[in-house]
């Protein structure tokens, strides 16, 4: 015989609302269906959950992000990387997202996030669309929901607007997927410099980053026409001996720019 302890409404209450399970996790232990769970929730009077909860308790999968792919992370939301709530009313779990022309990137993305425990979201989508008369096509990629991410996108995005965190600590491979993703290099009087785009950030946002790079000897100017934070001739090389190689699974898309040897 099946156990029917649910009906008893004081082990309900207990396991629904003080230990949190969920519905399904409730009806999987007593071996029924969640519609039961429920309609034995909604005869008790037990209040209910709103959705984005409910999702959050039934598919629980939180992550501990290590220091390298933490690092990492912030590196690609200095860039074109984004982090969104999931659910529309609690704030709990946050996914991330990138967006890039290169599929071949948004696979090796995918790769180094699903080896430390970030998990994709469905398939890699393209869509295509028309700007300025021009095809564009852009590839999507997604991670899982991790209540981690729902602290990094407290962190980034405070007033729903990105920002650079004021304790924000700038290191090598962070750097790197900044420049990977925003970064350009250009080639005067035979010397590299750099330029970061800073195009999603204020002004407070922008010190903020260029003073991490003072911090590791590499001189800036802020480029206002452009929002460029731009390295000239006489730190170009600095930061690129700074930052980490490019990794070999894109050096094909990627490994322009860390070639001092191309032409202007």
């Amino acid at each position: 015989m099946m156990n029917e302890i649910y009906r008893n409404r004081d082990w309900l209450y207990d396991q629904y609302i003080n230990k949190q399970k969920s519905a399904e996790a409730i009806a999987r232990e007593t071996g029924f269906c969640g519609a039961t769970i429920d309609a034995w929730l909604h005869k008790f009077n037990v209040p209910t959950r709103d959705m984005s909860l409910s999702v959050y308790l039934t598919k629980k999968n939180d992550v501990d992000l290590s220091p390298w792919i933490y690092s990492f992370i912030c590196g690609e939301l200095l860039g074109d990387g984004c982090v969104v709530w999931t659910g529309s009313k609690v704030r709990r779990s946050a996914s991330y997202s990138h967006s890039s022309k290169y599929m071949q990137y948004l696979e090796w993305l995918s790769s180094v996030f699903s080896s430390h425990g970030l998990e994709q979201s469905g398939r890699l989508s393209t869509h295509e669309r028309i700007w300025n008369g021009h095809r564009c096509i852009t590839n999507l990629y997604a991670t899982r929901a991790y209540p981690a991410l729902g602290d990094l996108r407290r962190r980034f995005y405070p007033n729903w607007k990105k920002i650079v965190p004021r304790d924000l600590i700038l290191d090598p491979l962070m750097t790197r997927q900044f420049y990977i993703g925003d970064g350009c290099l250009q080639i005067r009087q035979e010397k590299p410099t750099v330029g970061l785009s800073t195009n999603a950030f204020d002004k407070q946002s922008i010190d903020i980053l260029r003073e991490q790079l003072f911090i590791n000897n590499i001189d800036s100017t802020h480029q206002r026409g452009a929002n460029t934070i731009y390295m000239g001739v006489k730190s170009g090389q600095k930061f690129l001996d700074y930052i980490l190689p490019c990794p070999k699974e894109i050096e094909n898309i990627y490994g322009y720019k860390w070639n001092c040897n191309q032409q202007k």
